[in-house]
């Protein structure tokens, strides 16, 4: 049974604020899903009842960032959602968000998180299929490319993909009819269409994922969830079970009156993802903090992914704050707050040398070592 939720305002750094929930007792997944995010720097937000989604996510984005000091959130909720059919049992929608940032670093930063996520509850043998869906200019030129190639075959579309060609396209990749995926088999590429800008998001975007060894399949039509624009993708097992969709949903947002800033989430039910984990899984929870990393610029963040990877790989519990952190000092206190024995330090500086900075959380003590050397050393640390 769930237990009783506690609300609190939690200072982040340049005094702005983030409306957070600091307990989640609905059974052992739930709280390693819950630790597992907090390990990437999520806090779970929690929104009223009227208020569910993207929608309720953004508006609440919007109170507590409106003077954008600090603007970029990295949020999570897990929500009770009334079911479609009268019989149906409740389900429980958990999205994890990224707002104030539709970098190529930030969709990497949650796609590897998710990937993490996956794998860290016990998930293995899914398949992530990333694509672009462009910006209105690109999908106002492949809609006019689709009508030149396709021309009377447009008829075959149903009547909300006929509508949906010219006030919703991604609605019509969406669309799960066979007759309309066959309508789609035969036309060109939407990743052929994309402008200079959508194109360089994409390519960097998954240059960042292929550093850091998350495998990927680029799907010029990737069917699942209903993102508008930009980068789109979605997790999925063989068979076509579907774990969770995710991109861009500023748009989205935007067209239900939630504002406009940057928005990138993942979605999917805790039901969905509870039936494909490992039995064992279910009861086992996930331990302490034993390494934060702290990332300084855009140089370093490439890094600092790769080295959560690397130590994360290597069974250590791990956290960090790779985007909208102030400072050391900040990153500093919340690995203190954290518990965490040792801090790894990358700055520009570092980046460029291929070295990183072990600081002892406790003590001050600092020293500085090459990547390749950091696991090893961090494992001795640490006793392990």
């Amino acid at each position: 049974m769930p237990g009783k939720k506690s609300f609190l305002t939690l200072k982040r750094p340049q005094a702005v604020t983030q409306a957070v929930t600091d307990e989640l007792r609905l059974d052992p997944m739930v709280d390693n899903v819950s630790r597992l995010l907090q390990n990437y720097g999520f806090r779970q937000v929690v929104l009223p009842a009227s208020e569910t989604g993207i929608t309720g996510v953004h508006k609440l984005y919007g109170q507590v960032a409106a003077d954008r000091m600090f603007p970029i959130a990295k949020w999570f909720y897990i929500q009770p959602v009334a079911p479609w059919e009268e019989r149906a049992p409740m389900r429980h929608e958990f999205g994890i968000f990224l707002l104030g940032d539709d970098s190529s670093m930030a969709y990497a930063q949650l796609l590897t998180t998710v990937n993490h996520l996956l794998l860290s509850l016990g998930i293995t043998g899914f398949a992530t299929a990333v694509t672009s869906r462009g910006c209105v200019n690109c999908q106002k030129n492949y809609r006019e490319a689709l009508g030149e190639s396709l021309g009377v075959v447009l008829n075959r579309f149903c009547q909300n993909c006929e509508a949906n060609l010219e006030k919703n396209l991604p609605a019509v990749f969406a669309c799960q009819r066979k007759e309309c995926q066959a309508v789609l088999s035969g036309a060109p590429q939407m990743i052929d269409f994309l402008d200079e800008s959508c194109r360089n998001s994409l390519v960097e975007t998954l240059e960042i994922i292929d550093e850091l060894e998350i495998p990927y399949v680029l799907n010029p039509v990737v069917t699942r969830g209903i993102a508008a624009e930009k980068i789109v993708f979605d997790f999925g097992l063989p068979a076509t079970s579907q774990l969770g969709w995710g991109g861009s949903l500023a748009h989205l947002a935007a067209g239900r009156g939630a504002g406009a800033a940057p928005a990138i989430g993942f979605l999917t039910s805790l039901e969905e993802l509870s039936g494909f984990l490992p039995t064992e899984r279910r009861t086992q929870t996930v331990g302490r903090t034993e390494v934060f990393i702290i990332s300084l610029g855009s140089a370093a963040g490439r890094r600092a992914l790769a080295l959560f990877r690397d130590i994360h790989g290597a069974g250590i519990a791990v956290r960090e704050g790779l985007l909208g952190n102030q400072g050391i000092r900040g990153q500093l206190k919340e690995a203190q707050e954290h518990k965490a024995e040792i801090a790894l330090i990358i700055g520009q500086k570092e980046a460029m040398d291929e070295t990183v900075i072990l600081r002892d959380v406790r003590s001050g003590m600092q020293e500085v070592f090459v990547l390749d050397r950091i696991v090893e050393e961090v494992r001795k640390r640490l006793a392990r």
